[in-house]
């Protein structure tokens, strides 16, 4: 017989005790609650484009914002607001904001907040005050990896929807690591123009971003403090363009030979191939592919080595070389054997 004396939630589950054959068992049930990784960027193609006009529904996949952030912390997770907020809004927040853009038509900086909200070119953007994001405010873009990808370039739109008296200078800055970074690089500032309005910046990374399996990370984000008097200013980013050139096609540049050989000889077959790195060979005899062991050598190298040769090994050979745009086939090379083994 078992009697339930009493169950109550706790933090991280359930709790409770029971009486069962005349002794009292205490029991728990925990919850684990697993948080899913911030979604990030996958590049295709030669350019990944952002205009931010979905915001009613949360930010871009890849997208967070962030307070706390320094030249050498990530910065924390902020919320984001994705409800439409007015320029002059004196609440200090992440929010969905209109830009100063919108239908080939620039935007006065006098639109009230109604117009505000009928314009459909949306920016998120940042009310800073005395104790949010001043400094440590960011927006920050997460790209899974570059593999196969170089030549990164990029711009962005910095818009001053507010103008106050307090100015912040903007940084911009990247970081190529897994894992929040503690190391970034700062590409260049852009200090407050004083005036309503949009300002398109932009910037080449350096070759360390090229071709890389980590994560890379972007960032706009208020490294000091805000200077002058009075509040300060309502500020966002728009239209976010990176461009690269795509990874280059494995090509055989150097096609295998064909041979004649003595048995007990040795057979050498020899590519050399282009593209963007890694490259990956494998020769083939036939329809099979061959491995490294007793007289195999350089299977999955641009040099193919048989050591001793004998009448079997005759035939058709070929190499195929991969990278992560393609894959590369090199013409048959065919290997005679003739004579006789000489004992």
């Amino acid at each position: 017989m078992k009697t339930v004396i009493s169950s109550r939630p706790f933090n991280s589950g359930f709790a409770g005790a029971l009486k069962l054959n005349g002794r009292f068992v205490v029991w728990a049930l925990v919850l684990i609650t697993v948080k899913n990784a911030p979604a990030q960027v996958s590049l295709s193609g030669t350019s990944y484009q952002q205009n931010f006009n979905n915001l009613g529904s949360g930010l871009p996949a890849g997208w967070t914002v962030r307070t706390n952030a320094s030249a050498t912390r990530l910065g924390t997770a902020a919320t984001f607001n994705a409800a439409k907020v007015s320029w002059g809004t004196a609440t200090g927040q992440f929010a969905n904001y209109a830009s100063t853009f919108d239908d080939g038509t620039n935007v006065l900086g006098t639109a009230t907040t109604a117009e505000q909200g009928g314009i459909t070119n949306r920016c998120p953007g940042i009310r800073q005050t005395l104790t949010f994001g001043n400094p440590g405010a960011a927006f920050v873009l997460q790209v899974q990896n570059t593999v196969g990808f170089s030549n990164l370039v990029f711009s962005v739109d910095l818009n001053l929807l507010s103008v106050q008296g307090y100015s912040t200078t903007w940084t911009i800055d990247y970081a190529v690591t897994n894992g929040p970074p503690t190391n970034f690089t700062v590409l260049g500032t852009y200090p407050d123009p004083g005036t309503f309005g949009s300002n398109t910046v932009s910037y080449a990374l350096d070759a360390v971003a090229d071709n890389q399996s980590q994560n890379l990370w972007l960032r706009v984000i208020a490294l000091s403090a805000a200077t002058g008097s009075g509040s300060r200013d309502t500020f966002g980013i728009d239209n976010f363009v990176l461009n690269y050139e795509g990874p280059a096609a494995a090509t055989i540049t150097l096609q295998p030979t064909d041979r004649t050989n003595l048995p007990r000889s040795t057979a050498t077959f020899v590519t050399a191939a282009s593209g963007t790195p890694p490259l990956y060979y494998q020769w083939y005899k036939g329809s099979v592919a061959l491995t490294d062991g007793d007289a195999i050598s350089g299977a999955t190298g641009d040099t193919l080595t048989i050591n001793p040769v004998f009448h079997a090994d005759a035939g058709d050979y070929q190499v195929i070389v991969t990278n992560v745009s393609n894959s590369a086939t090199s013409k048959v090379a065919v290997l005679t054997v003739n004579g006789f083994i000489m004992t």
